[in-house]
């Protein structure tokens, strides 16, 4: 009798069931089923017995087959196929979606879209963007450093590296966005691209349709969000209007059945942004069905299924723990296992015969790595207009472009504008001369630093020092211009003669300013009592030096990005009104400083013009403002030259090792460089390709250019690297030449 009932109860089968600790749609949709359908057969399908919802006393059946590493495709197809035969199927993961319309024909019973449907969906969806009319953020598809740095420095809020299929990470640093690219590229078989962050609250649009007919859709805002990045908590409604009508213009162009899911950005101010459309129906899908609006019931019966009477709009998941067999002792945790448990997630697993292509292209050989820096290297190079010892290794200053970046600088922002000349940075006698005849005035961060300035021609008593140790080696009288203190204990110590270890002469002291992100520098000054404190020390330190007082903000724009730099400068804005009316005048000197990128000039001069419009006292002529651009003057100025060693010849391609490494160029893979190659006795551009150029030391991290055409380079060919001033001089080191400083 009960084999008789069995055969007259619809028959579902859900598979996806387990999905990491985030939880996939396969138990929401199975839930959703149950609650519409309460004696409908449910089988469900997974790939873990452990920590599974397999266990759910929502399943009548439960198939576990293996983990997504050992699955045989084919085996994997045939058993879907076979649990299918008298039942409707629904995937609860994308990557099962994606092989269903792949492997098999549609079907009435197979409730997914087909492959010509699924293979529309890759990210980013800029087709899906255009039928729905929702943009989509802006986006970067290219991989050189270049590139990458480029698009992270100009979004304030960070960037999230994606696959077409699957995959995501937040970044804001070059490094770790190429670390994540090429992780998604070996997991999902797919290129990566970039994305910027759109702040603002995630919503979802979860949908049914059969054969390209949409059935139901529901609009989900999240109001918390789990760990992993998963709508925890939310509120549905349904969708309705103009936004409906496009999403059921545009399923019906693709032909749509089954379930899925538009993954949204509302911003700050009610625009929408399309980030995905996936499918599957979304995690979260049952809370609307608790919430009354069950979409998956729509979706087995055709028409939309609603309760009469919803408790409520909102909804809420929860962690219910279930009974399971016993099966021994666990999974041990090994080395980079991310949970104690050593448990994985399976959404990050996926194999060979699922990724849809090898992701390796050929190099772009007909082109140099960077065709203006390139020709301006291979210019200087033929013209011989640039200062060296000579000799292979040596290091070279192209001095004529550091002047014209000068005289263009200084025109561009202006005379009441003073440029300071970062001694860290690049401390080249040479280019620190030119820099004090310009006009430039010495920023250091030591009393070695500075004496090297004075050295080059700058004037003691017009340099600004900053940083934690300016004092040291301590001096027997220190002179300067302006000095910002590092902390509130160092303010102190300037203004009280007794106990500070040197006699000191000097127009302004100020403080540096504490920015609103981690750092280990400067004074913080986030709340009134933390300003009036400053305010006091600062008024008390000068009377005391019979000085001027003045304010700081440094940090690399390089690193952080213009746009978190003009931010910070509007913060250094705020307080600086708020101390000038504490202490009772403005400030003889604002100084905004940080490391630029050497591609930016044009934005380093914008942002000084703005942050000049910021200060009412600079305008009125009785504030000074400094800045000190650091790299963007100095990181194109300095040119390597090094000889082939050594070729190291596979079947693909040919990496060869050169007489420099990274003691001379200890920044080399931040950025990509121009680099020419002497052939015949002319200066070429070397162009890319699919090999590398190694450094001399016996260190696995130096390698020194990737991505090069390495065809001409013989032992003994010379080749030159450009934009290797600033720190790539500065913090370069002796290193595997029998000697080291003691």
């Amino acid at each position: 009798m009960s084999q008789m009932a069995d055969s007259m109860r619809a028959r579902y089968v859900v598979s996806g069931i387990d999905d990491g600790s985030n939880g996939s749609a396969g138990l929401g949709i199975a839930r959703s089923i149950r609650l519409f359908e309460p004696n409908a057969l449910i089988v469900g399908v997974g790939y873990s017995v452990v920590p599974s919802a397999l266990h759910s006393e929502i399943l009548d059946e439960m198939h576990c087959l293996p983990d997504w590493d050992e699955v045989r495709l084919d085996t994997w197809v045939a058993q879907l196929k076979d649990l299918a035969s008298d039942s409707f199927l629904i995937p609860g993961l994308a990557l099962e979606a994606r092989l269903l319309a792949r492997e098999l024909p549609p079907s009435a019973r197979l409730l997914t879209p087909d492959e010509h449907c699924v293979s529309r969906l890759g990210r980013p969806a800029e087709r899906l963007s255009r039928l729905l009319d929702i943009p989509l953020p802006p986006s970067l598809d290219a991989h050189s450093v270049n590139e990458v740095s480029r698009f992270l420095r100009r979004r304030e809020h960070g960037a999230w590296v994606r696959g077409e299929l699957g995959g995501s990470q937040w970044v804001d640093r070059t490094p770790a966005a190429l670390r994540a690219g090429q992780r998604i590229e070996a997991t999902w078989g797919t290129r990566w691209y970039l994305e910027e962050h759109i702040p603002g609250q995630a919503c979802s649009i979860a949908f049914a349709a059969l054969d390209g007919e949409l059935v139901d859709a529901v609009f989900m805002s999240t109001t918390e969000v789990a760990n992993g990045g998963t709508t925890w908590s939310g509120e549905v409604t349904e969708l309705s209007g103009a936004l409906r009508d496009r999403l059921r213009t545009s399923l019906s162009e693709l032909g749509w059945n089954g379930g899925g899911d538009v993954e949204l950005i509302r911003t700050e101010g009610g625009e929408l942004r399309l980030i995905a459309v996936k499918p599957t129906l979304p995690s979260w899908i049952y809370g609307a069905a608790a919430a009354g609006l069950n979409v998956v019931g729509s979706l087995i019966s055709g028409s939309p299924a609603r309760t009469e009477s919803p408790s409520s709009a909102a909804f809420t998941r929860l962690v219910v723990e279930s009974g399971t067999p016993s099966v021994g002792a666990g999974r041990l945790q090994r080395a980079g296992d991310s949970s104690p448990t050593g448990s994985r997630d399976r959404s990050a697993t996926v194999p060979a015969f699922a990724k849809p292509r090898s992701v390796t292209e050929e190099p772009e050989v007909d082109h140099p790595r960077d065709d203006q820096a390139t020709e301006r290297l291979v210019e200087v190079l033929e013209k011989g207009s640039y200062e060296t010892g000579g000799g292979s290794g040596s290091f070279a200053v192209d001095t004529s472009d550091f002047a014209r970046r000068v005289a263009r600088m200084r025109e561009t922002l202006g005379p009441h504008t003073v440029i300071g000349y970062s001694v860290k940075t690049f401390p080249h006698p040479g280019l620190m001369t030119i820099a004090a005849a310009s006009g430039l005035v010495a920023e250091a961060t030591s009393q070695h630093e500075l004496d090297a300035a004075v050295r080059a021609g700058f004037e003691r008593r017009d340099a600004i020092l900053n940083g934690p140790a300016k004092w040291w080696p301590t001096p027997t009288a220190a002179v300067c211009g302006v000095a910002f203190a590092d902390s509130l204990d160092e303010l102190r110590m300037l203004g009280d003669v007794g106990h500070r270890p040197f006699p000191l002469e000097l127009k302004t002291v100020g403080v540096r300013l504490h920015p609103s992100f981690e750092s280990r520098f400067g004074v913080e000054m986030d709340t009134a009592d933390a300003i009036d404190q400053v305010a006091h020390q600062l008024t008390r330190t000068a009377t005391l030096l019979d000085a001027t007082w003045g304010i700081h903000f440094h940090h690399a724009e390089a690193i952080i990005g213009s746009a978190v730099w003009r931010r910070e400068v509007e913060r250094l804005a705020r307080i600086t009104r708020v101390l000038t009316d504490t202490i009772g005048s403005p400030p003889a000197v604002v100084d905004v400083g940080g490391g630029w990128h050497a591609e930016d000039f044009e934005d380093y001069c914008s942002s000084v013009a703005q942050a000049r419009e910021l200060f009412p006292s600079i305008r009125d002529g009785a504030t000074r403002l400094v800045t000190e651009p650091g790299r963007v003057l100095t990181q194109y100025a300095g040119i390597r030259f090094a000889t082939v060693l050594a070729r190291r010849t596979d079947a693909s391609e040919c990496d060869v090792v050169v007489d420099i490494g990274d003691p001379e160029m200890s920044q080399a893979m931040t950025f990509d460089r121009p680099v020419a190659v002497l052939l015949d006795g002319r200066w070429t551009p070397l162009r890319r390709g699919t090999s590398r150029v190694l450094g001399r030391t016996c260190m696995e991290s130096d390698v020194l250019l990737s991505n090069v055409d390495t065809t001409d380079l013989r032992i003994g060919t010379k080749i030159a690297i450009g934009s290797c001033g600033a720190y790539d001089y500065s913090m370069s080191y002796e290193f595997g030449r029998g000697s080291a400083h003691g």
